[in-house]
């Protein structure tokens, strides 16, 4: 969670919390208290899909970057939120 509690990284093998979700794997997605909006964040700078598992996430204070493990050959090495 980010120092003020506005943003939340976490990771979930759901698909319904963002569209387009069909890799079938964990994702990391960060979540935006104030404004209910959830953004899927373990995606490459292209918007490809991870090809396996992204987990372990951690958020900086101020909510701007994530950290996460994963395995996944297809994924971008820098990502922003």
């Amino acid at each position: 969670m980010s120092a003020d509690g506005s943003y939340i990284a976490f990771s979930s093998d759901a698909d319904n919390l963002v569209a387009g979700d069909t890799n079938g794997y964990w994702d990391v997605f960060v979540m935006d208290r104030f404004l209910n909006i959830t953004e899927r964040v373990s995606i490459s700078t292209r918007g490809q899909e991870g090809d396996y598992n992204s987990e372990k996430p951690d958020i900086s204070a101020n909510g701007r970057y994530v950290i996460f493990t994963g395995s996944a050959k297809r994924q971008g090495t820098e990502i922003e939120c």
